[in-house]
């Protein structure tokens, strides 16, 4: 037991000593990543909603540092009293312990920029393809499809027209 009081004590020496212990930032900064562009690179944000495969997470400065798969979905990007919206295809997120927030997807888009009606066109196709798909890797492939074109009718609608 003395081992562990002694173990505690120098961890919070530690965290003293380096300047951090009770210092949480006021704002986050924020990396939303695809390959083709930095969306964000080092904003300044009071909050981000992710669609994490395990379900959407909030993000506030001082967050535990954290690492997630990221689903097809929307991250919302909080700034006062502006809401930024975009549709992200799969990645990962990190959260590190000086509250920055990397997202790292596939593909990022703002959801004003998102033509509903291509989607839907897109999405019947697919459901098409799917069901005269003569191998397993085609119907997988259709199936990837379906659930991101489906996840981005819902962020634009806020409903699905899954069949």
């Amino acid at each position: 037991m003395a081992s562990l009081r002694s173990f505690s004590r120098s961890l919070i020496r530690l965290a003293e000593a380096s300047g951090s212990a009770g210092k949480i930032p006021s704002k986050l900064k924020l990396n939303l990543l695809a390959p083709h562009e930095a969306v964000c690179n080092g904003a300044n944000v009071d909050m981000v909603i992710v669609p994490g495969v395990a379900g959407d997470f909030g993000v506030l400065p001082g967050h535990i540092p954290t690492i997630a798969g990221v689903r097809a979905g929307v991250v919302a990007v909080h700034n006062e009293k502006d809401v930024q919206r975009y549709f992200v295809s799969a990645g990962f997120a990190a959260v590190h312990q000086d509250s920055t927030t990397d997202i790292c997807v596939g593909e990022a888009v703002e959801i004003g920029n998102i033509d509903i009606e291509a989607v839907r066109k897109n999405l019947n196709d697919v459901r098409q393809a799917q069901t005269s798909a003569k191998s397993e890797v085609e119907k997988a492939e259709a199936q990837i499809a379906i659930d991101v074109l489906s996840a981005m009718e819902l962020a634009v609608t806020g409903s699905s027209s899954r069949a």
